[in-house]
């Protein structure tokens, strides 16, 4: 395929890491709420695994945005780090809460945050691989055709 990177791919990496830095400070203090919700003043209404899910695949996103190129492997090897980063802040985050009253702790919100960490993961490497047509090329004389 011919072109040149797609825009995520061409995003520096101290926005990636900058940007995963405030999603784990975010996920950090909503799990340290009794009732996140509230805390947020939005109540989404939707299933727990859901929720997670969805905060994970933005993780998942953001780590693989993070740690392109970093790792000199090709195909789902280069993947895989991405995955195991959110899987572990995942772990990190459900011990957390589960020193937080009014909150729990299960293995099945980390089952959650894995497939949601998997999405966000393959959203970026579908994200990263797209090409951009190349650019015609522009006559440099002005004025002519």
């Amino acid at each position: 395929m011919t072109g040149t990177p797609g825009v995520v791919a061409r995003v520096p990496r101290t926005a990636w890491v900058v940007l995963l830095a405030a999603w784990c400070a975010a996920t950090w203090k909503l799990s340290a709420q009794s009732d996140p919700e509230s805390y947020v003043g939005v109540h989404l209404h939707l299933p727990d695994k859901l929720e997670h899910g969805i905060e994970y695949a933005a993780g998942g996103f953001l780590a693989a945005g993070a740690l392109h190129g970093v790792f000199r492997v090709a195909g789902l090897r280069s993947w895989i780090a991405p995955v195991i980063c959110c899987t572990l802040w995942g772990v990190l985050d459900e011990i957390h809460q589960s020193f937080v009253p009014g909150r729990d702790s299960t293995g099945m919100d980390v089952a959650a945050d894995v497939v949601g960490a998997s999405i966000g993961t393959l959203a970026f490497a579908f994200a990263a691989g797209r090409r951009q047509p190349p650019r015609p090329a522009v006559d440099p004389t002005p004025g002519t055709k």
